[in-house]
């Protein structure tokens, strides 16, 4: 088994942020003297000058702790990491709670630390392809202790982000001089080279043949972040959902889905409705910052179970009968109709009766994957909770948490 180590991460730690403008500025010499002569001396300036400026911009990676998901691990934690009035003599087995928060854009970037300190430290995450991650230990299965730690080091990791993209920008707005200054250099040192030649007063080969250049395409990896919503201020007035509500709700529905199913004489031939009740009032019960109904609309439908924040909705459900393949796909179908741009934390309410638990699974997962919006599988929080990303319907690039939990009923 895995042994715990204290780990500080390595985000924000290789680089300053002082040292881009002196390091791209070097980059952007040896392009601009790679060029040869008649390039330079032909090429429209400032069209080249713009083509420096944009080639050379920098865009601050997205880091969406809305969509961070975990992974948990049995460690072993050995006696030094340890209260010495716990007694133990060797090591001791405790859960390794891992968040996972995508991120999106130059990964490279988030090893820059900004000109600031925070007494706080910056947060303890790795950097990976296409993710960052942090692991939180529990000593002592206290949900709550992981979750306040894990906020800790989010908010940390938030105030870096926040000077980073302060230090980007100002990088950014210092780039046309630089470009200005790099291309104007190299263009002086080839007219006093060619100084000796011109004043012959007689042409080259070369300066006899017109020529015309044009300006290269742009070629780096990473461009502006994508505004998916052109209206800043329906993306200010519209709530929604972060992953920590979404996971303290999912998992109200899971603890309440599993209480229930301790009392069977509870919920002997209840029906849809009747089930989706218990679960409602659950709902309403934990969470009264928000207002949950059920049977309402929105958008083509009438869903199980909305929670809504003010005037917006952050959490949708439905709830189904396991009647196999079909009516599950078709459940996700509607579903995904219900929703709205904005809308993407759900659920589906899975209950069983008629048949076996393991049917109702391995089902569930045989089948999801052949949904025309199914876009991957994520880590399971338990046999009976699932989770997987899907895509919006008319926009692709707009992804929908679903948790599938499936519960069994008498």
């Amino acid at each position: 088994m895995e042994r715990f180590r204290i780990d500080r991460g390595d985000i924000f730690s290789k680089y300053r942020t002082e040292d881009l403008i002196p390091s791209q500025t070097k980059a952007m010499e040896r392009k601009v003297n790679a060029l040869e002569d008649n390039y330079v001396l032909n090429i429209a300036e400032e069209d080249y000058i713009n083509y420096l400026v944009e080639e050379f911009s920098l865009y601050t990676p997205e880091v969406h702790f809305e969509d961070a998901h975990i992974e948990t691990r049995k460690v072993l934690v050995d006696r030094q990491y340890l209260p010495n009035y716990w007694g133990v003599e060797d090591s001791y087995e405790a859960t390794m709670v891992r968040y996972i928060v995508p991120i999106e854009g130059d990964r490279d970037l988030l090893y820059f630390h900004p000109p600031i300190w925070f007494s706080s430290g910056s947060g303890r995450f790795h950097v990976e392809h296409n993710y960052i991650y942090t692991d939180i230990l529990s000593l002592n299965g206290k949900a709550e202790e992981v979750t306040r730690e894990y906020e800790s080091e989010r908010d940390s990791c938030l105030q870096m982000l926040e000077h980073l993209d302060k230090a980007i920008k100002a990088y950014n707005r210092a780039l046309p001089e630089i470009a200005r200054k790099v291309f104007s250099s190299r263009k002086e040192i080839i007219k006093r080279e060619n100084s000796f030649i011109a004043s012959l007063g007689i042409p080259t080969a070369d300066q006899r043949k017109p020529r015309t250049y044009s300006v290269p395409t742009v070629s780096h990896r990473y461009g502006p972040p994508k505004t998916l919503n052109n209206s800043k201020k329906a993306e200010e007035l519209t709530p929604i959902m972060d992953a920590r509500k979404y996971n303290q709700i999912l998992d109200s529905i899971h603890t309440i889905g599993k209480m229930y199913e301790s009392l069977p004489n509870v919920t002997k031939n209840m029906g849809e409705e009747t089930l989706r009740d218990l679960f409602l009032a659950q709902i309403q019960t934990s969470f009264k910052s928000e207002s949950a109904t059920g049977e309402a609309f929105n958008k083509s439908g009438k869903t199980d179970i909305m929670v809504k924040h003010k005037d917006g909705i952050v959490f949708i459900a439905e709830c189904k009968f396991w009647h196999g393949k079909q009516v599950f796909l078709d459940a996700i179908s509607q579903l995904l109709s219900y929703l709205t741009w904005r809308d993407t934390k759900t659920a589906l309410l899975i209950f069983v009766r008629g048949t076996s638990m393991s049917t109702a699974i391995n089902g569930v997962k045989s089948s999801i994957s052949e949904h025309p919006n199914f876009k991957e599988a994520l880590p399971a929080n338990e046999e009976t909770w699932l989770n997987y990303r899907f895509k919006m319907n008319q926009d692709d690039e707009r992804l929908v948490s679903l948790a599938v939990l499936l519960f069994t009923f008498n």
